[in-house]
């Protein structure tokens, strides 16, 4: 099947080519660390980061450029990101220092411009969690796994990379690293997106959008200020 049809509820599309994922819709994404241990003997086997990147197809606008930086991102879009352990218990933000950059608050991350193989334009989302020993044992627990949750503030995207690739080659944990010489890649075991029920749709989609207007039309009028040859949209 080439993409999940999503209704309300939570359906597993580890192995689906591509997954729509609604505003207000939130991927979750079972992953373990456990060969991080494994290639760190003599050492504590709890990590104290890593990095998520979860690519996406190219949404098909232009990117704007963050002030002061190189970099772009699709301004109509964003999520807010966490890691938490798989009884609910302890939780941590992801973090992206562009998102932070704009203002953003803690937590949110941006969708930015990507190239697939050197050749396809993506998208890309990408964070990565900073842990304290002792958060990182509560976090992982004995079976060293844990969730990464992502809630889509934006528009819809489209998860996955297509060709060979399924839904879970396409939410990438690595760079899991702590008091050990070797980083590992975490292993995502399954990739779920969870629709929110109709009724609270439209609920979810008005709070994204008033979560995300002021700051957009913020960065249009800093946009145009640094550059007046633009139009402020």
């Amino acid at each position: 099947m080439a993409a999940a049809p999503l209704a309300a509820g939570r359906i597993d599309v580890s192995d689906y080519a591509f997954a729509e994922v609604h505003q207000g819709a939130t991927i979750i994404a079972d992953f373990g660390i456990s060969n991080y241990g494994v290639n760190n003997p003599g050492y504590s086997a709890y990590p104290t980061g890593f990095c998520l990147r979860l690519i996406t197809q190219e949404p098909g606008e232009e990117a704007e450029a963050i002030p002061g930086s190189t970099a772009e991102y699709f301004d109509d879009y964003a999520f807010r990101g966490w890691v938490e352990s798989l009884d609910g218990e302890v939780s941590a933000p992801l973090y992206d220092p562009r998102a932070a950059s704009l203002g953003f608050e803690e937590g949110t991350l941006l969708l930015t411009p990507g190239i697939l193989n050197g050749t396809r334009a993506v998208g890309v989302v990408a964070g990565s969690a900073s842990l304290t020993s002792q958060i990182s044992e509560e976090l992982f627990g004995p079976q060293f796994s844990a969730r990464i949750f992502l809630k889509n503030l934006g528009p819809s995207v489209t998860l996955g990379m297509g060709g060979e690739n399924v839904v879970r080659n396409a939410v990438l944990v690595t760079g899991v690293a702590g008091a050990g010489p070797r980083r590992v890649a975490g292993v995502v075991r399954t990739v779920t997106v969870a629709n929110p029920e109709p009724a609270t749709w439209a609920l979810a989609a008005g709070a994204a959008a008033l979560l995300l207007a002021p700051l957009r039309a913020r960065l249009r009028m800093r946009s145009a200020l640094d550059h007046p040859e633009r139009p402020v949209r």
